[in-house]
């Protein structure tokens, strides 16, 4: 089947540094992303709960899940993640794909779910990963120079001072 997105991103306000920075890096890997921000015209004025169960059910190759506190406890984030489910449920094969931002464990999410720990893996990590999987021959990552990578657990750094950041 085909889908509008490799990638639809699921997250909680307080981690929308995080979508962002996973977005511009996948994006500038070849990947077509969904952020909201980036489709504030197609979203604009329409009902978001009818709009997310569609985006969330039907035209993504998969979801990437941000998972915080903040994610469980978001009316908008437990729409997404009710969508993704029953998706889950209609496919054999993965879509969810968890990244824990912290401890927190959505309920209804099997616990025997593989998943990333943004913590140990960081966003370029992620990012990394998540371009392999879609892309199993894929060259080494392109990370764009304007792109603000967020520390983890928290802070920015440009990826053009990233060299500096690790020495």
């Amino acid at each position: 089947m085909e889908h509008d997105f490799d990638v639809l991103l699921s997250f909680a306000g307080s981690e929308r540094a995080y979508a962002r920075a996973i977005h511009a890096i996948c994006s500038a890997n070849g990947l077509k992303v969904f952020l909201d921000e980036e489709f504030q015209d197609e979203i604009w004025g329409k009902n978001l709960v009818e709009f997310l169960d569609e985006l969330y059910r039907v035209r993504g190759a998969y979801c990437v899940a941000l998972l915080s506190s903040e994610y469980c406890q978001r009316a908008y984030t437990r729409v997404e993640r009710r969508a993704s489910f029953d998706r889950m449920i209609e496919q054999a094969g993965e879509y969810l794909l968890p990244v824990r931002v912290d401890d927190t464990w959505p309920p209804g999410l099997p616990k025997a779910t593989a998943y990333l720990d943004l913590r140990v893996h960081g966003v370029i990590g992620v990012c990394e990963l998540l371009v392999r999987k879609l892309r199993k021959n894929a060259p080494k990552l392109v990370i764009p120079p304007e792109v603000q990578v967020p520390r983890v657990p928290r802070g920015r750094i440009k990826a053009d001072h990233m060299i500096d950041y690790l020495k």
